[in-house]
């Protein structure tokens, strides 16, 4: 199946993000990318910003499908599954991070941004404290957990460690080790 012209764009966009950074993209980037004029840029994204806030829906896109295709097993297994997953081999996990990491640091200074980034921020979390509503359900995760505080705990922790694990002051196996850890502690059920 052929690819839109906006997809084309948000793709690039992706790349440029991930290869140089925020700060490296520039609308004529994406528009050189696809062999389109900047105008089309303009027309499907407004602004650069546009183009930055539907990157990040483009990338939570591709989290969000990693998340379905980790639907099955204990809620448990599943909440392990999706955050552990950040830490999984491979140049495309490598650059999801990337992404993600620049766009939310991006937030910080950009109105428009903070809210789009905020708010895929908000439905990751609150995925995660589905899951462990699941594990409550199932009996994998303890009785007495919070979902929404164990879920944006984790998510902070993952988040933390993976930016530690992208500047390279920890190594990847100790990020999953830690996290693991942190999961266990957390959800697992007192015997």
């Amino acid at each position: 199946m052929r690819k839109s012209k906006r997809e084309q764009l948000l793709q690039a966009a992706w790349a440029v993000i991930a290869e140089r950074g925020v700060h490296g993209l520039r609308v004529e980037d994406a528009a050189e990318a696809v062999g389109v004029a900047n105008s089309t840029v303009y027309y499907h994204f407004e602004n650069r910003a546009g183009l930055l806030a539907a990157t990040m829906d483009y990338n939570d896109e591709s989290a969000d499908s990693a998340s379905k295709r980790s639907r099955s097993g204990s809620g448990f297994e599943r909440v392990s599954s999706i955050l552990l997953g950040d830490f999984a081999d491979g140049r495309k996990v490598r650059e999801n991070n990337i992404v993600w990491n620049d766009l939310n640091a991006a937030a910080v200074f950009d109105d428009e941004l903070r809210a789009r980034v905020g708010g895929v921020n908000r439905k990751w979390t609150g995925d995660i404290a589905d899951m462990i509503r699941d594990g409550v359900a199932d009996g994998s995760v303890r009785s007495d957990a919070d979902p929404v505080d164990i879920a944006d705990t984790l998510s902070a922790l993952q988040g933390g460690l993976v930016t530690q694990y992208l500047i390279g002051a920890i190594p990847r196996s100790r990020a999953r080790n830690v996290l693991r850890s942190a999961i266990a502690n957390l959800l697992a059920p007192v015997e």
